[in-house]
């Protein structure tokens, strides 16, 4: 049996440089310790929709960063966050958690509701000749 660990990586171009956005177990730990809050929750805050808080963002890039720029501070994370790469880093970042956490799709490629309606008869509205009286 080969064990494979949980790890995914992005590249995202700030200026000149080229940073490595790294998602494994030393990434979720560092962010989960750092936001005191699972990880789980996070994503969804993320992904859910609306605009996250930035203190949030920043702790997680931050966190994505520890593989390879173990170098950047939380403050840098947070300047790379509001500046000019913001867009490509939420790119990378949206990469990452779609490859590490797919969604899950149907096998046929239609989404089928969780609990489907039966058919039933059409109801006789209560004027009608033969409704019962309550």
């Amino acid at each position: 049996m080969t064990l494979q660990a949980f790890r995914h990586e992005e590249a995202v171009t700030v200026g000149d440089d080229a940073l490595r956005l790294v998602l494994n177990f030393r990434a979720l730990d560092a962010i989960e310790s750092e936001t005191q809050r699972p990880f789980d929750t996070i994503l969804h805050q993320l992904t859910a929709g609306g605009i996250p808080p930035n203190s949030l963002v920043s702790r997680v890039v931050w966190g994505l960063l520890r593989e390879h720029h173990a170098e950047v501070s939380i403050d840098q994370a947070a300047g790379l966050v509001n500046g000019d790469a913001a867009p490509a880093i939420g790119m990378a970042m949206g990469k990452l958690f779609e490859t590490a956490f797919p969604r899950a799709k149907p096998a046929d490629g239609k989404a089928k509701p969780a609990h489907p309606r039966k058919p039933r008869g059409a109801s006789k509205p209560s004027s009608s000749p033969g409704a019962a009286k309550v």
